[in-house]
């Protein structure tokens, strides 16, 4: 019997290290992954006919180019509002063209990983930083944006609990929550920065640092807001282009766009949130418009969006280039 008792124990260990070296993080990421790009691909297989069609038959496309614009706007917008967050934390950068930064690494978040592009501002902020204040700066970034894109969902119709969770990211820059959530955001930003060129700098003592502002970042979210309502409005002209934005209202649209975006942002997938946001639509409003036109617009915007990041890259080379930084003071 104790013999029976050890061998089930050996194999009740050797079962757990199995699921655990299966169920790892990456692979995680890749089921993910694949299951909402082969969810994606299906929808549009099973459509290709009739959104074939719904793009022949579109002669909107000047919808199209003022989705673009305003798309590559929303970037601007979301540069100014990292810049805030930084002068928020009493990281001074003078001597970095912190827009320019913004505009350059944002494409890098399509590299496999998606975390590519936080590298290469962590590397730069270094110049002028402490390694840990880097971190910081760059890993808030994201909770920034989380936090700003649910305040836009309890706009929707949704039912009064739900309208209260999402206000409740907003608690996270009072300063007495920031400090007890900063351990675990180093955690994460530390797991992630291991592989990759940076790891030999690295002390990870995020923990160690406080955030010493009382005030809360009322303009910086502001910004962050205005930054997600111009990404929807890209998004709503792709909606004008296929003649679909009249199916649900316009704030049940922002509503649903900003929550699919804000889990595109934290759910791991692929690079850039590709699929993910897209799936999400498809299973929020999917059955109160058009799947067809529905999926037509998706595919456009993601079209536009990579666009747009495109533009923005080549503004800020192109800045580099003929060497006057593009500079706003907010």
């Amino acid at each position: 019997m104790d013999i029976l008792k050890k061998v089930f124990v050996q194999l009740t260990k050797i079962i757990y290290l199995f699921l655990r070296r299966l169920l790892s993080k990456d692979l995680i990421r890749l089921i993910i992954t694949l299951s909402t790009l082969t969810f994606l691909v299906i929808s549009i297989i099973f459509n290709a006919e009739n959104i074939f069609n719904q793009i022949l038959s579109t002669s909107l496309f000047g919808f199209i180019l003022v989705a673009i614009l305003i798309t590559f706007l929303s970037i601007f917008v979301n540069a100014l509002a990292w810049r805030s967050l930084l002068d928020w934390l009493g990281y001074g950068c003078h001597n970095i063209n912190i827009l320019n930064l913004f505009l350059s690494s944002n494409l890098y978040k399509y590299i496999p990983g998606g975390f590519i592009h936080f590298v290469e501002r962590i590397r730069v902020l270094n110049s002028q930083l402490e390694i840990n204040k880097s971190l910081v700066a760059v890993s808030l970034e994201p909770v920034l944006m989380l936090v700003s894109a649910m305040l836009w969902v309890p706009l929707g119709n949704s039912n009064i609990l739900f309208k209260i969770f999402c206000i409740l990211p907003s608690m996270l820059f009072f300063r007495r929550f920031l400090n007890l959530f900063l351990p675990y955001l180093n955690n994460i930003t530390s797991s992630k920065l291991k592989k990759t060129v940076l790891s030999k700098s690295l002390d990870y003592s995020i923990n160690r640092l406080s955030i010493f502002n009382t005030s809360y970042p009322i303009k910086t979210l502001c910004i962050e807001m205005f930054f997600l309502l111009l990404r929807f409005l890209g998004f709503w002209f792709c909606l004008k282009a296929f003649s679909i934005q009249s199916s649900l209202f316009f704030q049940d649209w922002l509503s649903s766009f900003c929550l699919a975006w804000a889990i595109g942002l934290i759910v791991p997938g692929a690079p850039g949130g590709i699929g993910i946001f897209e799936s999400f639509m498809l299973f929020l409003v999917g059955d109160s418009v058009s799947r067809p036109a529905l999926l037509s617009v998706l595919i456009c915007y993601r079209a536009i969006s990579m666009i747009s990041d495109l533009l923005a890259y080549l503004f800020s080379k192109l800045n580099n280039l003929i060497n006057t930084p593009f500079k706003i003071k907010i």
